[in-house]
Order: structure tokens, then C-alpha cells, then sequence
């Protein structure tokens, strides 16, 4: 029961923390008097979004209770890194962390829950701003990378330059409870490896202390194209 409680407050701390983050920066603006009405516009969507987001978890925990099956759509994971990207701006503009997109060009389409996903990217994103925190300002930096693996799997691969992690705890990373982090609950790692393996994929990590971090996610490919997704 603690491990199903503190992985229901983590899922739904990254929405909750967005709607904070964008409605202290729609306040600000306003207090000061700045910022367009466009820009105030989309961070109001992006609150509207997220509130959505929060709802979708509640309503998979609710599935999850009756036993309802599991959400899966085909999706294009460009998309969901882009949106993934779009909700840590505020934080990465904060630490000044320059992030690099290598995305495939072409759609990497796989069938999967759409949310679930995204929460996977987002935790891998965060986990990879706070291993940037004791870089230098001016060495700070972030790759994002699609495509598909020489055995035919979608990947995401997220790499950072940041302190990098002991190879004595990247044994024990993808246990509950277990953190690197002064304030980490240990559970973000251990929930992205549960939603990843009932996708049929796999999360793996590969750190050198000092050097830096990569996580890749592979799901299976689906060869539906592009225009699927609009569909």
C-alpha cells in the first residue's frame, strides 16, 4: 500500500507541478505587466492541459481498481518528446540547460498509452535537470534522441553530462524506494520500468560517475504510418 500510495502522489505531482509553474509565471506577467496575450493564452492551455493529464491518471487508477484494459493507441513518440520538452521549459530556461533534439525523421510510431509514455519521458527529463544542477552554467546539456534500434524497436534516448551515477547504485537504480537524490521518494525509476516492461519494451541505463548519464527506452515498433495518428 505505500508503494501504490507514493507512485500515485509521483504520477500526479509532474501535472500538479506544471499547473503551479505555469499559473505563478501567467501571475507574474500579469502583476508586472508583461508578456503578449498570446503567450498568456498558451500558458493557460497548458494549464487546461495538464488538469486533463491529472484527470487521465485518476481515471487509469480507477481502471486499474476495476480491472478495466489498459489504454493503447498508436503514437508518434516525436510528439510526445516534443510535449515532454515543452512542459520542463520553465525549468530548463531556470538552470540554463541547453537541450539538443536528434529526432528521426520520420514518425516512430508505437502503440501505447499515450499518457503513461509521456510520464516516463517527463521523469527522465527531471531526473536529468537535477544531474545538471552542479554542472557550470555555460556546461549544461541535454540530448534527446528518436529512431529505431538495428533490431527494429522505437527508442527514446535521453543523455545528460552531469555528475553521472556510481556503478555500485546503478545496480539497485530501477528499485522501489531507491534514490540517488537527498529528496527523491525512489519511485519514478521503478514506476517507468513497470509501465515500459507492460508495454512490451525495456529502460536501460548506462552512467560513468563524473561523465554523465544515458537512458534508452525501446518499445515495439508499429509499421503503421504516419497518417494513422491523424485518423
Amino acid at each position: 500500500m505505500g508503494e501504490m500510495a507514493t507512485g500515485i502522489a509521483h504520477e500526479l505531482n509532474q501535472p500538479l507541478s506544471a499547473i503551479v509553474n505555469f499559473a505563478n509565471g501567467c501571475a507574474r506577467r500579469i502583476r508586472l505587466g508583461i508578456g503578449e496575450k498570446e503567450e498568456l493564452v498558451r500558458a493557460m492551455e497548458q494549464i487546461s492541459l495538464q488538469a486533463k493529464r491529472a484527470g487521465e491518471i485518476i481515471k487509469r487508477l480507477r481502471g486499474m481498481v476495476t480491472r478495466q484494459q489498459p489504454v493503447r493507441e498508436y503514437a508518434d513518440l516525436n510528439a510526445l518528446v516534443k510535449d515532454a520538452c515543452a512542459l520542463i521549459a520553465h525549468d530548463r530556461q531556470k538552470l540554463r540547460i541547453t537541450i539538443e533534439l536528434l529526432l528521426s525523421r520520420q514518425p516512430v510510431i508505437a502503440r501505447i498509452d499515450p499518457v503513461q509514455i509521456e510520464q516516463v519521458i517527463l521523469n527522465l527529463l527531471r531526473n536529468a535537470l537535477d544531474a545538471l544542477g552542479d554542472r557550470p552554467d555555460e556546461d549544461r546539456h541535454l540530448l534527446i534522441e528518436t529512431g529505431f534500434s538495428s533490431q527494429g524497436m522505437a527508442f527514446i534516448r535521453v543523455k545528460d553530462n552531469g555528475s553521472g551515477i556510481a556503478a555500485e547504485d546503478l545496480k539497485h537504480l530501477f528499485d522501489p524506494f531507491f534514490s540517488t537524490k537527498k529528496t527523491g521518494m525512489g519511485m519514478g525509476l521503478s514506476i517507468s520500468q513497470t509501465i515500459v516492461a507492460e508495454h512490451n519494451g525495456r529502460i536501460m541505463a548506462d552512467s560513468l560517475k563524473g561523465k554523465g548519464t544515458v537512458f534508452t527506452i525501446e518499445l515495439p515498433a508499429s509499421s503503421v504510418i504516419a497518417e494513422s495518428i491523424a485518423s
